[in-house]
């Protein structure tokens, strides 16, 4: 399969981005972790490892069930990694699309109709909370219908555009 200018692109900015966090034995780097040795939600430093996806630990809280990475990305670098070259040409094909037609618009229109059908009262005034809004086709919608929506995202490229289309 011959490789688009989009996938060459994003391998060479993924490349980059994984080259400046992790060490050459593909551990993240001290400067650039969180180390929790503890379950994120019930505090048990019980949990074994659950697999290991993109050079990240996911391990399961041998108590309460949860998955989670760690060490992980600290805030820091969690930011730096959203506003980054490899994040940009991923939100390229993603999210600078103004049109509600590619797959995750269309995913985030399904989720809100399943939304709506387990709401059966007046949602008007409800408060909503999106986290990791991209370019705000779920939280656009709610608002329309009467949430009050609040959303958080990081990429500070698809926070201004987001400013533009909600309150």
């Amino acid at each position: 399969m011959k490789k688009t200018a989009y996938d060459i692109a994003f391998q060479n900015a993924l490349i980059e981005e994984h080259n400046k966090i992790f060490s050459d034995n593909g551990t993240l780097k001290t400067e650039y972790a969180e180390i929790l040795n503890k379950c994120p939600v019930c505090s048990s430093t019980k949990n074994t490892i659950y697999c290991i996806k993109d050079s990240f630990n996911h391990k399961k809280c041998d108590e309460c069930g949860l998955i989670f990475v760690d060490p992980r990305l600290n805030a820091t670098a969690t930011i730096s990694f959203y506003n980054s070259a490899v994040n940009e040409v991923y939100n390229e094909e993603k999210f600078h699309n103004e049109n509600k037609t590619g797959p995750d618009d269309l995913a985030n229109l399904n989720n809100f109709k399943i939304l709506r059908k387990y709401l059966k009262d007046d949602i008007k005034g409800k408060k909503l909370l999106e986290i990791g809004c991209g370019k705000g086709t779920f939280l656009k919608t709610a608002s329309d219908a009467g949430f009050d929506v609040y959303g958080i995202e990081v990429n500070n490229v698809l926070t201004q555009k987001l400013k533009q289309i909600t309150p």
